[in-house]
């Protein structure tokens, strides 16, 4: 069990998948029944990762972190593998009263608990719950050295465009008015001609940085081919089938950076929110426009939109397009952006 968690482990650069394909491993292996993950974020405790939970403590107030027993030993930094009676199970659920929890940190740094229940384990079991923290502490750590080195790359290219688009455009903006002035005291076509090659020039230069801004995934390829294989791959990693259907369409590549994020963010949504196991996507061109739709077979749209809706709807917005969100006939969710 411990070598199939360390390959899957080795090859998440994503948390949500990590504890979603390992933690359930764990918990059939040993013959438990639940498992959740508590991890820190800002001196905080939230819930990562929750399985098989008893409905006692599937209400979001039951598991927002408030002090229990065992993060109160953890944060005094007294907390070890061990079998614990629970202070939380004790007020919430009839049958569970204790569980099994393990620290999880890498080279020192806390990152949270791990706390599985269904019966006692043993002391052979318990060491092997540890050596399972220990891999995932490492590849939380890893997980969080990526972001941050992620993070820092982010800001350096801001600072970089930042830079170049004020040298380029401060330079050729003096150069501007200084043969506007020349031409109004001397006008010849050829200082004119000189004048409207500065603009022109300027223009071409802030189109080439943006085509640098490109997303990756944009990198050497198509709109439609990024798509294509960042879907294969959304679908490796969540198990969701996508039925895909994509025409080459040629767009502006400021443009294609917000479509490819608009295609993303939707099908991203589908595994956070629909419980679906298949999904639709298609980018078409309509009517002298496009229209990216995507759809799954799942529970159908919920009353308030998320954070996610809302930040492809204002994404849309900036296209001059508009986002629609409506239930399917047939069930499930079905999200158009038309342009």
């Amino acid at each position: 069990m411990l070598y199939e968690v360390s390959t899957i482990l080795n090859g998440c650069d994503r948390l949500e998948p990590a504890l979603a394909q390992t933690v359930p491993l764990l918990v059939e292996h040993l013959g438990l029944t639940t498992a959740w993950v508590w991890l820190l974020q800002k001196d905080r405790f939230y819930c990562a990762y929750a399985f098989n939970l008893p409905s006692s403590l599937q209400e979001p107030v039951a598991m927002t972190g408030d002090p229990c027993w065992c993060i109160e030993a953890y944060q005094r930094g007294s907390l070890k593998p061990a079998n614990l009676a629970c202070s939380r199970l004790r007020k919430l659920d009839a049958e569970l009263r204790e569980h099994a929890t393990i620290p999880l940190s890498s080279r020192g740094r806390a990152l949270g608990i791990l706390n599985v229940a269904g019966r006692t384990l043993d002391s052979q079991e318990l060491r092997l719950l540890e050596t399972f923290g220990l891999h995932l502490g490492t590849t939380l750590e890893r997980m969080h050295l990526a972001e941050e080195a992620d993070r820092l790359a982010r800001s350096q290219e801001r600072e970089r465009v930042a830079r170049e688009l004020h040298d380029t455009l401060t330079q050729n903006l003096t150069g501007l008015t200084l043969q506007l002035e020349a031409a109004r005291r001397r006008p010849t076509p050829e200082g004119l001609e000189t004048a409207l090659h500065i603009p022109r020039e300027s223009l071409e230069s802030v189109r080439q940085t943006l085509v640098d801004l490109r997303a990756p995934e944009l990198q050497g390829r198509t709109l439609a081919q990024a798509l294509r294989e960042w879907t294969r791959d959304f679908s490796a990693r969540t198990g969701i089938r996508v039925d895909l259907e994509v025409e080459e369409i040629a767009l502006d590549p400021s443009c294609e950076v917000h479509v490819l994020r608009l295609a993303q963010e939707a099908l991203q949504n589908v595994d956070k929110h629909s419980g679906s196991s298949s999904a639709g996507l298609s980018l078409k061109v309509r009517k002298g426009g496009w229209i990216l739709s995507c759809w799954d077979e799942g529970r159908g749209p919920s009353g308030k939109p998320g954070l996610g809706l809302t930040g492809m709807r204002e994404r849309a917005a900036f296209l001059g397009g508009k986002l629609k969100v409506s239930r399917r006939p047939e069930g499930g969710t079905l999200v158009e952006i038309r342009l």
